[in-house]
């Protein structure tokens, strides 16, 4: 996909924005990002909405003094499930029913351990 392609889709998102605008704003992001991982050292650059990249630097091969090749490879963030995003904004948490099953025993449990503890405490002589 080309800056061209790519315009046109944001074009189409958000037609409120006039395409020369669109146009500069993604050759400017992608210009800076391209000066960032130029001049990063190796290792991994981390940028949250896209990944991580990993710059690796390697002298060429079979020549002394050689220009050595720089790549960077980029290890797409996953995407996120559409529903489950919907969910945590509207601030719901699923429980299974395993995990419901769970705390009924928890609870079940202390309020027998309770019962217990009064019991001894009642049962002793003052």
């Amino acid at each position: 996909m080309g800056i061209k392609e790519l315009a046109a889709k944001v074009a189409a998102a958000h037609p409120e924005i006039a395409a020369p605008q669109i146009n500069k704003v993604l050759r400017t992001a992608l210009t800076a990002l391209s000066e960032e991982l130029g001049s990063a050292p190796d290792g991994a650059v981390k940028m949250a909405p896209l990944g991580n990249f990993q710059v690796v630097t390697k002298p060429a091969k079979g020549e002394e003094g050689g220009e050595a090749k720089r790549r960077v490879v980029l290890k797409l963030a996953k995407a996120k499930d559409a529903e489950a995003k919907a969910e945590r904004a509207a601030g719901k948490k699923t429980v299974g029913p395993e995990r419901i099953a769970a705390r009924a025993e928890k609870k079940a449990a202390r309020q027998a351990g309770k019962g217990a503890k009064q019991a001894t405490k009642a049962a002793k002589p003052a």
